[in-house]
């Protein structure tokens, strides 16, 4: 089965894992190689992510630019304990017991098919259109689609976009007005902005937009 990033991907829910994540690490710090530089750095870190994320839930005329600054902030801090994981995961005394007592160790979800995360591929339907090319696609537990495309006698496939939400429209005018053309597509799952699994099979199709 498949594992998923362990690291949550809401504010709130970060939040309650962090806690948890300082909590077991200091009980486990002498055995997988932590400080107290780290942990209070680590401490540091949940009282201001609290404090950002209170700023921008309790502001309303300011919110863009508190989202701008807590993102920021959550991808140094983000940066700063997956280098820490890394290195502690490598200590002599790390175990799987600790990984998942800590929170470290990425869940294992189903994805409907029971295949592991290099294996998945999406799957898609195209729909000709009288000014398009509808492709509805199965968003499962991913966060969306690279969708790459050939049409007429292009031997290589070309990025044709990305999509976090099904369906997606090509409104591409056909090269040649007055002539069918054949299109062929692929999608490939998006974990964040990173592309995962297997090309999904082709389809193609012949219209005339």
């Amino acid at each position: 089965m498949p594992n998923k990033d362990y690291f949550p991907k809401t504010d709130e829910r970060f939040l309650v894992w962090f806690d948890n994540f300082i909590d077991k690490a200091q009980v486990h710090a002498a055995t997988i190689g932590l400080t107290p530089a780290d942990i209070s750095q680590f401490q540091t870190d949940l009282t201001d992510a609290t404090k950002q994320i209170t700023d921008v839930e309790n502001s309303r005329t300011t919110t863009q630019a508190l989202v701008k600054q807590k993102n920021n902030f959550f991808d140094q801090m983000e940066k700063r304990i997956r280098d820490k994981v890394v290195i502690l995961k490598r200590q002599p005394g790390y175990t799987k017991s600790i990984g998942e007592d800590l929170g470290v160790v990425p869940v294992e979800v189903g994805f409907g098919k029971g295949l592991p995360l290099e294996n998945m591929k999406p799957t898609f339907t195209p729909t000709i259109m009288p000014d398009r090319v509808r492709l509805d696609w199965i968003k499962s537990e991913f966060d969306g689609v690279v969708i790459q495309s050939k049409r007429g006698n292009e031997t290589n496939f070309s990025l044709l976009g990305k999509d976090n939400v099904s369906p997606y429209e090509d409104k591409r005018a056909s090269v040649n007005p007055d002539t069918p053309e054949t299109r062929i597509y692929r999608m490939r799952y998006l974990i964040k902005d990173n592309e995962v699994g297997q090309w999904s099979d082709e389809s193609r199709i012949i219209c005339l937009i």
